[in-house]
């Protein structure tokens, strides 16, 4: 997300040489960002939709994508990710590889998906667990940044990443503490928290809105119930592998218990 940033912003200004050397470098590190995870790719919408808020400025991006600097680009990320592909050849004698041994660890849910389950449920809900994300999610939704580029593109990855999790047969993920899979994507939600926060210190400033008093204890309440079930889970009183509700009350209430 930083390099896109200044891609985008220093991209005009270079000689053709430079922006070939661009392209390339930003092939290279979305490959770089699929080889730590598949899924990640889905990163790639940053840069698809960025600064597109209409059809019009849409129509306009994929101009520009696709005048030919995209061709060096696919280049650059398929000679990284082709290693990928190589080692798989070279050590079990065939191009692709499936990490799973059982046949039912797959995308059962794909036309169900748990999508309330990923997000809210006892068992590693996303905002039960984390609900300083919620913040992240409503601004998302919610604030029309200044001159936000990622208008688009960051409720389209969560839609997208919300779909595999709720999609996968393990949809709380074993053992891993609350949606893991969001940890590569934490980028998406630090802009629309940090301007949520901007924003109530301007209303503050300006004794506009009383409510933006509040969100500093609200924040810091979120932040302590993900300590407190980080806590449970580590001291096993809230079960890693099937939480439920009863176990989250009785922690809690523990918990605050002095």
């Amino acid at each position: 997300m930083y390099f896109l940033i200044k891609y985008e912003e220093k991209y005009q200004s270079l000689n053709s040489l430079k922006k070939i050397g661009f392209d390339i470098l930003s092939g290279t590190i979305l490959g770089l960002i699929c080889l730590i995870r598949l899924s990640n790719i889905m990163i790639v919408f940053l840069y698809i939709f960025w600064g597109v808020n209409s059809l019009k400025t849409l129509r306009s991006r994929f101009r520009e994508i696709f005048s030919g600097k995209i061709f060096y680009q696919i280049f650059a990320f398929l000679i990284v990710y082709s290693i990928q592909i190589a080692l798989y050849g070279i050590y079990n004698g065939h191009f692709t590889f499936h990490g799973y041994n059982s046949n039912e660890e797959q995308f059962i849910y794909l036309f169900h998906p748990q999508i309330y389950k990923v997000l809210f449920s006892a068992n590693k809900g996303l905002f039960i667990y984390c609900p300083v994300l919620f913040l992240g999610f409503l601004g998302m939704f919610l604030f029309d940044f200044k001159n936000n580029k990622f208008k688009i593109s960051q409720p389209l990855i969560f839609m997208c990443l919300t779909f595999v999790v709720s999609s996968w047969w393990c949809r709380w993920l074993g053992m891993g503490y609350s949606g893991r899979m969001y940890c590569d994507f934490l980028c998406i939600f630090a802009l629309p928290v940090a301007n949520i926060i901007n924003t109530a210190f301007e209303d503050i400033k300006n004794k506009k809105n009383l409510f933006a008093y509040f969100l500093p204890v609200i924040i810091i309440s979120f932040v302590l119930i993900n300590l407190i079930w980080y806590a449970g889970v580590s001291s096993e009183s809230i079960n890693s592998n099937l939480a439920t509700w009863y176990m989250l009350k009785n922690h809690l209430f523990s918990c605050l218990h002095f």
